[in-house]
C-alpha cells in the first residue's frame, strides 16, 4: 500500500497542472450548478433538494478513483485493458438493445441505469490508439498494400463503425451514435494509415453510409418523427414552433438574454422553473449563462478551449504513438461534446441530447469523460519523462 501511495504522489507531480486545476474548478462549479439547476426537477418528483447533487458527487467520486487508478498504469500495459473495455462496451450496447429501457424516445438505458453508448467513447479511443501503436510501421510502410493489411484494416473499421451503427439503428439515439461516429472518423483521418488506403476506405464507408441513411429514412420513424425533422430543418428559428419542438432552445435564448453582462446571480435563474425541463442535464449552460452572465459564461468557454489546446499539445509532444492517439482521441471527444451541446443550445446546429463536459449531470457521461481525462493525464506523465521524441 505504501508503494502505491508513493507512486501516486510521484505521478501526481507530473500531471498537467493547468488542466488539473481548471478541471477541478469546473467540476466543483458544475456540482453546485447541478444543485441550482435541478431545484425545479426535485420538486416535480418530490425528491430531496440535494438528490441530484448527491448523485453527481457520487459519480465524481467514482471518477476520482478511476483517475488515481489510470495515472498509475503505464500505457504500454493497457492493451489488455483496452480490449476488455471495448468488449465490455460492445456487449453492454448490444444488451441495452435487448433489455434496455426507452427514455425520451431512445432505447439507450440499461434497466439498472447507465448509458452504455457513453462507455464506448473512451474504449474506442484507447483500443484504436493501442492498435495504431502496435501496427504503426506496418500501416505507414509504402511497401505494404491495403490488401496485405486487410485483416488489420477490417479490425480497425469494425471498431470505428460497428458501435455507432448499433447505437443509431437499434437504440434510436442519433445524437449519441452520431457523436461516436464523428470521434471515430476523426481518429481514422488522423491515423497512420496511408493516404491512398484512406481514400479507398472512405469510398467504401460512404457507400455503407448511403445505405444506412436510406434504411434510417424508411424504418427509423421514432428517430425522425415530425418534431425531429423540424429540429433538423428549422433549427435556426426555434421560436417559430414554441409549443412543440422549439421550446427548449427558445427558452435557452430567453435565459441567455436575461443573464445580460454579469448575470442574475447564482441560484436566481427563472428559466429553470419548468421553462427548461431537466435543466441540470443537456441544457445546463443556458442556466449558467443566465446566472453568471456573458462575462462568466465566456470565461468558461475560453478555459474549456484552453484545455483543448493543452490536450492537443500533449498529443504533439507524446512520448509514443499510443499516447499521441489517446490525446488526439480525447481532444476530438471533448471538442465535439462542446460544439454539439453549445451549437444546439445556440441554434447553430440542430439540438441533440449531448451533455456538456464538466457541467452536465449524468453518471455514465461523467465517468466516461473523467476516464478520458485520466488517460490524457497519463499520456502527459509519460511525455514529461520521455527521453526521445517520436517522429
Amino acid at each position: 500500500m505504501s508503494d502505491i501511495i508513493k507512486m501516486t504522489k510521484k505521478n501526481l507531480k507530473d500531471i498537467d497542472k493547468p488542466i488539473a486545476i481548471i478541471s477541478s474548478i469546473f467540476f466543483a462549479f458544475g456540482l453546485l450548478n447541478v444543485l441550482s439547476a435541478s431545484s425545479e426537477t426535485v420538486a416535480r418528483y418530490n425528491a430531496p433538494i440535494f438528490h441530484f447533487m448527491q448523485r453527481h458527487a457520487f459519480f465524481l467520486a467514482i471518477g476520482l478513483l478511476i483517475f488515481l487508478f489510470v495515472i498509475n498504469i503505464n500505457t504500454k500495459k493497457m492493451y489488455e485493458i483496452a480490449v476488455l473495455a471495448f468488449g465490455g462496451a460492445f456487449f453492454l450496447n448490444v444488451l441495452v438493445v435487448l433489455i434496455g429501457q426507452v427514455h425520451k424516445g431512445n432505447l439507450n438505458w440499461l434497466p439498472t441505469g447507465g448509458q452504455p453508448s457513453e462507455f464506448a467513447k473512451p474504449a474506442i479511443i484507447l483500443l484504436t490508439a493501442m492498435l495504431f501503436d502496435k501496427h504503426y510501421h506496418r500501416l505507414k510502410s509504402p511497401k505494404i498494400k491495403l490488401q496485405e493489411n486487410g485483416k488489420l484494416i477490417a479490425i480497425i473499421l469494425s471498431i470505428l463503425f460497428i458501435i455507432p451503427l448499433v447505437v443509431i439503428l437499434f437504440q434510436m439515439d442519433a445524437g449519441g451514435g452520431g457523436l461516436i461516429g464523428l470521434i471515430s472518423v476523426c481518429i481514422f483521418l488522423a491515423s497512420p494509415i496511408k493516404r491512398s488506403d484512406k481514400k479507398t476506405l472512405i469510398i467504401g464507408a460512404t457507400v455503407v453510409g448511403l445505405f444506412l441513411g436510406m434504411y434510417m429514412a424508411v424504418n427509423s420513424t421514432g428517430m425522425f418523427g415530425p418534431n425531429q425533422m423540424n429540429r433538423l430543418t428549422n433549427f435556426k428559428d426555434p421560436c417559430s414552433d414554441y409549443e412543440n419542438w422549439g421550446f427548449q432552445v427558445c427558452n435557452s435564448f430567453i435565459a441567455i438574454n436575461e443573464g445580460g453582462i454579469f448575470g442574475v446571480g447564482l441560484g436566481n435563474s427563472a428559466q429553470k422553473h419548468s421553462y427548461i425541463p431537466d435543466a441540470h442535464t443537456d441544457m445546463v449552460f443556458a442556466i449558467i449563462a443566465e446566472e453568471i452572465g456573458f462575462v462568466g459564461s465566456s470565461l468558461i468557454i475560453i478555459f474549456m478551449f484552453y484545455i483543448l489546446k493543452r490536450s492537443l499539445s500533449i498529443a504533439n509532444n507524446a512520448a509514443n504513438i499510443r499516447g499521441r492517439y489517446i490525446a488526439l482521441g480525447f481532444s476530438f471527444y471533448m471538442f465535439f461534446h462542446i460544439f454539439i451541446n453549445l451549437g444546439g443550445l445556440l441554434a447553430v446546429i440542430p439540438l441533440t441530447g449531448v451533455p456538456l463536459p464538466f457541467f452536465s449531470y449524468g453518471g455514465s457521461f461523467t465517468i466516461s469523460f473523467i476516464t478520458g481525462l485520466s488517460l490524457l493525464q497519463r499520456v502527459h506523465i509519460e511525455s514529461v519523462r520521455k527521453k526521445v521524441k517520436i517522429k
